[in-house]
């Protein structure tokens, strides 16, 4: 919930029409605790904290930074004097329960400018890709002309001042924020207008038809591989997703998914290889770390199974059930095969505790802590063991169309977060 907030406006120098457009947009917004602070020019204006002495347009890295700095509230929201703020964008905004958020931003021809993107390199250049509102990727960002961050956020992460403004620099500050384990997202019900942008995202220039092909064949190809795993035609859904991932080679949604296709076609090595990509290019996504460790538990590497497991047991929501009980199953077997008897007793009585006494889940758990309780030796394979297939799907989103949101309490319009596959 966002209660408490400092308006940051860079002002290059802009005409004093498009500053008072800007500054009254803001104070029309009715927030419970706020602050305005302008890093430019001093002008005649109350109820404005003015910073001077900085040239703004030499290192725009920097004065986002300082001003940042400067910020006395929970979140800040900084942004260009050229953006004007819908009547509504507060009220809109307010119930987002994340750390970095973004907004709508229009044109004034009321096109969609670029907000909510993906960034694509190819040739040693990084294009913004405009995701849908209902698309989401760990490697998604927000532009910087329009942003909303937790301050503790700021403070972790901070802009790159060696990056220049449209260098990449807020998919750089975004995409570290997100590895930390910060959260990202989009509410486009706040809406807001930035005077004097380019047109719509649908009109580009022709040096950006490479990266707009790449990602479409990186769509269809995961889609493909989407729709093949949910009718458990893995072999399938394995080429697709390596098709995805070779497109898109940093994509961790598209390793961990050949992954867990591998896993359920018995091929522990390769799944532990692919897992093991999708770890170093998002290393607080769960569902890769998770599937390495049900791969180990395969391999009989079970101190490596532990580690694995139970990190992404950290990295899990509880909300998210079925992951949340795939991890504490996966540690309760590790202990076991380790002879921890205690340890693997109390992972499964947790199991019950938050399921409950019916399901599969706990018909195991009840059976592993009798298997335990005596002593005996585990079975050579874990053929009832595997984590369920047909859940695995719930736990795999990317850049689909489809994919399902996960509004958390609180939040009763935009997308919300939605965690890391």
């Amino acid at each position: 919930m966002i209660e408490s907030l400092s308006f940051c406006v860079i002002d290059l120098g802009c005409p004093e029409d498009v500053f008072a457009r800007c500054i009254d947009s803001i104070e029309r917004q009715e927030v419970p605790e706020s602050e305005i602070l302008v890093l430019g020019p001093a002008r005649k204006r109350d109820g404005i904290r003015f910073i001077e002495g900085l040239d703004t347009a030499s290192n725009i890295c920097r004065a986002r930074n300082l001003i940042s700095s400067l910020a006395s509230k929970e979140f800040i929201c900084l942004m260009e004097p050229e953006v004007e703020l819908g009547p509504d964008w507060y009220a809109n905004i307010r119930g987002a329960c994340l750390d970095i958020v973004g907004s709508r931003v229009l044109t004034v021809e009321t096109k969609r400018s670029i907000d909510w993107a993906l960034p694509v390199e190819l040739g040693g250049e990084v294009f913004p890709y405009p995701l849908d509102y209902d698309e989401w990727s760990a490697r998604a960002y927000i532009r910087a002309s329009l942003i909303v961050m937790r301050k503790t956020a700021w403070e972790m992460v901070r802009f790159d001042e060696r990056l220049g403004i449209d260098c990449g620099e807020d998919a750089d500050f975004c995409l570290r924020a997100t590895d930390l384990g910060f959260r990202t997202g989009v509410f486009p019900d706040a809406s807001a207008v930035l005077h004097g942008a380019f047109p719509g995202v649908r009109r580009r220039h022709r040096t950006a038809d490479a990266p707009y092909r790449a990602v479409k064949g990186f769509r269809e190809a995961f889609s493909k591989g989407k729709e093949a795993y949910r009718r458990k035609s893995f072999e399938e859904a394995a080429g697709h997703f390596r098709e995805a991932a070779s497109i898109v080679p940093n994509d961790n949604d598209a390793w961990a998914c050949a992954g867990w296709s591998e896993y359920f076609l018995g091929r522990y090595g390769t799944a532990i290889e692919y897992f093991s990509k999708g770890v170093r290019l998002q290393s607080r996504a769960h569902s890769p770390r998770r599937g390495l460790g049900w791969a180990y538990l395969q391999k009989k590497y079970y101190g490596g199974a532990l580690k694995e497991l139970k990190a992404a047991l950290e990295l899990t929501d509880m909300a998210e059930k079925d992951a949340w009980v795939e991890a504490v199953r996966g540690i309760g077997w590790a202990h076991y095969h380790l002879k921890d008897y205690d340890e693997a007793v109390s992972y499964f009585k947790k199991i019950i505790e938050e399921t409950g006494p019916k399901g599969a889940a706990a018909a195991e758990a009840v059976k592993a802590i009798r298997l335990a309780s005596k002593g005996r030796e585990a079975p050579e394979t874990l053929p009832s063991l595997l984590p369920d297939a047909g859940n695995a799907p719930s736990m795999i989103r990317s850049l689909v169309s489809s994919v399902k949101k996960r509004i958390k309490k609180g939040i009763k319009t935009g997308l919300g977060w939605i965690g890391s596959p």
